[in-house]
């Protein structure tokens, strides 16, 4: 979300917040020290609790940088438990970038290390419905003879301890 009313998501907190982004070792490049210098800049005390959180392409980028096995970032793990990226959980979050264009100016929040127990969600209890009895047209704005619902549901998200995560930000120049 965006906007002082809008519900704030992990990465909309972070970027605001200038000692959680972690810049590439290497501008507008990738690498496996950039996952250590990640973890390297998570404070020890939010290091027990703390976890991934990324695109599956990024992931998938992740597993391509260590050909030789000589990183050992990806723990090689028996059937049916979660993987774990340098000891620790792995979850996936689609709505996070999943690529960089090097030819764009821009932000690139691709990987996120921290405690999720101080990201918190809050739901309103309750939901507002009410019933909107003639529903128009677009093309003519007539009534079509439909009826509608408008609903209302709250929601809200924000880092209870901004400071418990670290985000690279592979910042790109035109």
């Amino acid at each position: 979300g965006s906007g002082s009313h809008e519900p704030k998501g992990i990465i909309t907190t972070l970027a605001a917040t200038t000692g959680s982004k972690v810049s590439p070792a290497t501008a507008e490049t990738f690498a496996a020290a950039d996952v250590y210098a990640l973890e390297n800049a998570l404070p020890p005390r939010h290091r027990r609790n703390a976890s991934w959180l990324a695109n599956r392409a990024i992931y998938n980028k992740v597993r391509q940088l260590d050909t030789s096995g000589g990183s050992a970032l990806w723990e090689r793990i028996g059937a049916g438990l979660p993987a774990q990226l340098i000891g620790y959980p792995v979850y996936e979050a689609s709505d996070m970038d999943d690529s960089w264009n090097v030819a764009a100016t821009a932000d690139n929040y691709i990987l996120v290390l921290g405690d999720f127990h101080q990201f918190l969600i809050v739901d309103r209890i309750g939901m507002s419905i009410e019933l909107v009895p003639h529903l128009f047209a677009t093309a003519n704005n007539r009534p079509s003879g439909q009826r509608g619902f408008y609903a209302h549901w709250r929601s809200g998200s924000g880092t209870l301890n901004a400071d418990a995560f670290r985000v690279l930000n592979l910042a790109t120049t035109a």
